[in-house]
């Protein structure tokens, strides 16, 4: 990585990738990490994936629609951790 280019190559897991990723188009690294790092602490509060499913093409259509949800039945976080888990999994970063 380098300040102020972009990068093509598609690398990670699916269920940790960013909007950016999914389509295919030039992003910012820094960017997707903060999304993957979403989703980790979501999955660390919740026990769950945010955009879990059983068919990996609903994934990507939740992903890109950023199509997640609290479910404070599982678990009690501060709406601070909400907050931060909204601002991470942004779809326009």
């Amino acid at each position: 990585m380098h300040d102020g280019l972009s990068l093509k190559t598609s690398c990670g897991s699916p269920d940790y990738a960013a909007p950016e990723i999914i389509e295919h188009v030039s992003y910012d690294g820094a960017k997707v990490d903060a999304w993957s790092c979403g989703v980790i602490l979501f999955t660390m509060l919740y026990g769950y994936n945010p955009f879990e499913h059983e068919n990996q093409n609903q994934v990507f259509h939740k992903v890109l629609a950023g199509d997640f949800s609290f479910n404070d039945d599982v678990a009690q976080v501060s709406d601070e951790a909400k907050d931060l888990i909204k601002k991470l999994l942004d779809t326009n970063p």
